[in-house]
């Protein structure tokens, strides 16, 4: 029983590690959802674009390995930050106490990895992908940014292929101009990235 026991602790370890050593494609100038993404986006409250321009950020100098930073969060909330980026995790998002990163990805872009994990029996598991009890708002800064013209049409979108871009779901936004932030209200956790509708 105990043999058997730690095969299936060993599985959910084994696909964090291969979701650890997955390699991000290379950024293109614009990126374009698949034929089925306009409805799918609009069924999860995101928005139907044929194409948007990723922000480009050229973050610091020196800075040429993605940098992270992660807190146990529990039922009380709490948040991270990085780079200018903020995770926020509100009261009650969680039942548990739940490791939050934060992972600021160097791709020349706005771009970030969010993962949340919770230690069980079976192991690590991702929580994060799952979903949570209220809404987790991501905050990503445009502050580094080189080419954004028009702030207000900012999106943050979530970057759903596994190998890269080229899949994305627009999320609802919200942008300050003063803060040169934007905000999105996440239900799952995945890659991010700034971007806004190519003319």
């Amino acid at each position: 029983m105990m043999r058997i026991l730690r095969k299936l602790a060993f599985v959910p370890v084994l696909l964090l590690a291969v979701t650890a050593c997955e390699q991000v494609g290379d950024p293109t100038a614009a990126v374009a959802p698949s034929s089925a993404q306009p409805l799918l986006g609009a069924l999860l409250g995101g928005e139907s674009v044929q194409s948007y321009t990723l922000v480009k950020d050229p973050l610091l100098p020196g800075i040429t390995q993605s940098v992270s930073t992660g807190s146990l969060i529990g039922l009380s909330g709490g948040s991270i930050s990085l780079l200018g980026h903020t995770l926020t995790v509100p009261a009650g998002a969680v039942t548990s106490p739940t490791l939050f990163t934060l992972t600021v990805l160097p791709t020349g872009y706005v771009e970030v990895d969010l993962l949340a994990t919770v230690n069980s029996l079976l192991g690590v598991l991702d929580f994060g992908s799952k979903g949570f009890a209220k809404p987790v708002p991501v905050t990503l800064t445009y502050s580094r940014a080189t080419n954004v013209a028009s702030p207000s049409k900012l999106k943050v979108l979530r970057i759903k292929s596994l190998l890269g871009y080229g899949q994305y779901e627009v999320m609802p936004s919200t942008v300050d101009t003063y803060k040169k932030t934007v905000t999105a209200p996440l239900d799952h956790f995945s890659r991010y990235t700034l971007a806004y509708p190519a003319d």
